[in-house]
Formats: structure tokens, sequence, C-alpha cells
């Protein structure tokens, strides 16, 4: 049975997506719509739209969110327009050449995690986390943090 995309998420990955492009931000897609976008199609409803930036970015995207009337959601990482939530992940190389997302340093991401890959959805390209990153973060959450990662 094929689940309907939320119009609101769908515009706001495209939204955000050209508009880290247009700022030459690196990005990534990341979470269940990063699922949808390597499947080919949506897969399941879902909360919020998640994206990985470099810390280096941070302020800049944050600049660029409030100027397209994002609002702050839980400051400083999660933020709405349109009633869609949309989530920040920040990620910075460690000294070890490993990337981490600080606070998180003792789990770096999987190799590969960040690369060039770009798939579409409708028509809608976006850069996306790895399928192998997101496994990964999905086995290792709950070894972390004792619970699984939602569905």
């Amino acid at each position: 049975m094929a689940v309907p995309i939320r119009d609101e998420q769908a515009a706001a990955i495209v939204a955000c997506a050209r508009r880290f492009e247009a700022t030459s931000i690196d990005y990534w897609l990341f979470g269940g719509w990063a699922v949808d976008y390597h499947a080919g199609r949506v897969t399941r409803s879902h909360d919020d739209v998640d994206f990985v930036i470099w810390v280096r970015d941070h302020e800049r995207v944050i600049e660029m969110l409030y100027a397209a009337d994002f609002e702050p959601l839980r400051p400083p990482l999660a933020f709405i327009r349109n009633g869609v939530e949309f989530e920040i992940t920040l990620i910075a190389r460690a000294a070890d050449g490993a990337i981490v997302t600080p606070g998180f340093e003792e789990w770096p991401w999987d190799a590969g995690t960040f690369g060039d890959d770009v798939r579409a959805l409708n028509a809608w390209p976006v850069r996306v986390v790895s399928v192998a990153g997101l496994l990964a973060v999905k086995t290792g959450w709950e070894a972390h943090f004792g619970e699984p990662l939602d569905r």
C-alpha cells in the first residue's frame, strides 16, 4: 500500500536543499526521509525532516532558516515552518579525522556516510546520507542509548 507524501514535508525538503545548495552549504538528508529517498518511494509517514550539516555552517544555516520564515521549535537545532518540524544534526571532524557529532565523540559516523549520494523522490533530487550510514545509526542507537531508534 502506498503511503501518501505530506506535501508540506516534501516541499520543506526541497526548499531547504535548494537553499543549502544556493549558499554552498554541504548538507545531507537524514532519518526516515533519507530511507524513503533511497527506496524511491514513501515507505511510512514521518514526524519531521532531518538534515545533517557541518558545525562550521551552523550559524549560516540558522540565519538562512530564520530568513525563510522558519521558527525555533527546540533551539538551537529544531525549527518549524507551515507545520513541518525540521531538525538539524551537526557534524565535525575530530582530531583523528573521524566525523563525529559534538557531544557524541565516542560514536563516530561510519566512513562514507557523508558522500555525494543524490537521490530523487518524485523528481526532487537531494543529497542523502548513505544507506550504510543510516543502517549504522539504526543498529548502533540501541547499543549506545539502551532503546531502539523509532521504527
